[in-house]
């Protein structure tokens, strides 16, 4: 309610989606996404919660990058991950706008 009260945007993403942004499977489980981090990333986390928040700041960095129009080398599966968690209106992820 903070964000909403406050008219501060926010999106939900869904495990599945930031599952699917990391490792391209939207059923992996936490050992195969911090592995895969690790992999692409070359960092090491302590737990599953660190590499939530991790995955989750990728996503968002990315995201922005794209608005201002910087290239990456994100694979397809990550670009459509974006966009089913930034782009997709039907899904009902961004709250809080007024």
């Amino acid at each position: 309610m903070l964000f909403y009260n406050n008219s501060i945007n926010y999106v939900i993403v869904a495990p599945n989606a930031l599952k699917k942004f990391i490792t391209n499977k939207g059923n992996a489980d936490k050992n195969q996404i911090m592995l895969e981090i690790y992999k692409k990333y070359k960092v090491e986390l302590q737990d599953e919660h660190q590499a939530d928040a991790y995955g989750l700041a990728l996503m968002c960095y990315y995201y922005f990058e794209s608005l201002k129009g910087v290239s990456s080398e994100l694979n397809s599966y990550q670009k459509e991950a974006l966009k089913v968690v930034f782009e997709d209106k039907s899904k009902n992820n961004f709250l809080g706008e007024k």
